[in-house]
């Protein structure tokens, strides 16, 4: 089946979903005002050093301050106050973005990767994926990677043993040049702050599939545009399956995108048997309960609860993939009298992680009968990123976050130019909540639709409702 990679680069937040096998296993959603800052290059300076965290406090410039671990300099166990100073300044990398109340966090082992290569500057000499096994690759790959092995270590992965010389070198330049860009701007900067940014929020997307075999999908053609020229720089081939959405049903709604996209913050998931899972996260870690919801009757050979619990090892572990979930997690099974049953269950959720890019591990049970997995932090949940906690209520409820509001009126808009029947000035109506934000964006969104808008605040309207008058 045709995997494909669909992108809406709207102009509140670039969203992307991951088609595998006909079913969406991941969601990537960038919004304009708190863009991912994964792999991103600072001059920082070093604050106040933490030893019972064993951690320092980096201050990086106007976007304010980043956290280090001494184990994000050394892996050998050193203690922080060993291996940075008060007030040294250095070049850090971000490596995780903002989530669950914590900041940036940093890491002094620099890299720059692509689908095929990993460049560590500073380091030494070429590293083979172990499934490469041809004894002239290393001969072969020295001589494409030449640029960079000069300046550090580079890892081949395992699919460029397919990828053609002419893709290869293409990537092995681009690695070359944006070390370059960081070292002259790391030369030349003296107060902390951002370094020669790499990737827009579009090619940061598309470098990591680079390689892979997929059609990329992009509704808006400034945006088709870019990855076209982005990628005919990299992997002419890959270019070639770029295609520009011209339906006249939204990409995103066609491949039923949005429907996908709520489900994510749903907290109770149905199951096919009539059973459900219940989501919900805490401070710590998040934690599932299955449900039978009155299922008695067998599947086949199958217990009732086996069959329940199995059902909800797969819903489970592809939420926990399309959510983005990471951390602890904590899943409250059925109760079974099936010895075996364990086994089954723990096969359907490792089959699924060994497909999920992310590292996930399934821990095993606890004393109190709890399964336990842990899945690595890269980007925040999607649930933080659409939803923000209630200001009315002290974030005890969420509310849908600014950004998400304003793409799904940027789209009615965009639909209303494209295929409604209004012409010249559009009139709108928006809520109280909306107006401000809408004024604020007024003219970027008269540019983005090609046509200038009339905004008045209705108070009858609900806070974060609209109407096209």
């Amino acid at each position: 089946m045709t995997n494909r990679l669909l992108i809406d680069a709207g102009l509140f937040a670039l969203r992307a979903a991951l088609i595998e096998d006909d079913r969406v296993t991941e969601l990537y959603i960038d919004p304009a005002d708190a863009s991912s800052a994964i792999g991103d290059f600072y001059l920082g300076r070093v604050q106040k050093i933490m030893p019972d965290l064993d951690g320092t406090f980096v201050d990086l410039g106007p976007i304010g301050e980043g956290f280090l671990l001494a184990r994000d300099i050394a892996k050998d166990g050193t203690p922080i106050n060993r291996l940075i100073h008060e007030g040294e300044k250095g070049l850090f990398q971000v490596m995780r973005d903002p989530a669950g109340g914590k900041g940036l966090q940093l890491t002094r082992n620099l890299r720059l990767d692509t689908g095929h290569f990993i460049f560590t500057p500073g380091g030494k000499g070429l590293d083979l994926s172990k499934k490469i096994r041809k004894k002239k690759a290393r001969a072969d790959f020295e001589a494409i990677v030449a640029p960079l092995i000069t300046e550090g270590r580079v890892m081949v992965r395992t699919a460029a043993a397919t990828t053609t010389e002419v893709a290869l070198r293409a990537e092995a330049d681009l690695l070359a040049s944006e070390w370059r860009l960081v070292s002259e701007a790391y030369a030349k900067a003296t107060k902390p702050g951002p370094l020669a940014p790499l990737n827009t929020p579009l090619t940061r997307l598309l470098r990591r599939f680079i390689g892979r075999d997929i059609d990329i999908l992009i509704q808006q053609a400034d945006a088709y545009a870019a990855a076209r020229r982005y990628l005919n720089a990299l992997s002419p081939a890959m270019a070639e399956k770029v295609i520009h959405w011209q339906d006249r049903t939204p990409l995103f709604d066609h491949f039923e995108i949005e429907a996908a996209i709520d489900e994510t913050i749903e907290t109770r998931l149905q199951l096919p048997s009539g059973g459900n899972i219940v989501i919900e996260r805490t401070e710590a870690l998040l934690v599932i309960d299955v449900n039978s919801a009155g299922r008695t009757v067998k599947a086949g050979v199958t217990s009732p609860a086996l069959a329940t619990n199995l059902e909800a090892a797969e819903k489970i572990a592809a939420h926990l993939r399309l959510r983005n979930e990471s951390g602890i997690v904590i899943v409250d099974l059925i109760q079974m009298n099936d010895a075996n049953g364990l086994k089954r269950i723990s096969k359907v959720f490792e089959d699924a992680f060994a497909k999920d890019p992310v590292p996930t591990r399934l821990i095993g049970m606890t004393e109190l009968g709890l399964l336990q997995i842990t899945r690595k932090r890269t980007r925040p949940p999607i649930s933080e990123i659409l939803t923000k906690p209630c200001a009315h209520c002290n974030g005890i409820r969420h509310e849908p976050a600014l950004h998400r509001q304003l793409t799904r009126l940027a789209q009615t808009l965009e639909a209303t130019v494209r295929y409604g029947a209004v012409r010249g000035l559009i009139s709108l109506s928006v809520g109280e909540a909306l107006g401000p934000a809408i004024s604020l964006h007024k003219n970027a969104m008269e540019t983005y639709l090609g046509r200038k808008l009339d905004i008045s605040v209705e108070a009858s309207l609900p806070t974060c409702d609209y109407r096209i008058d």
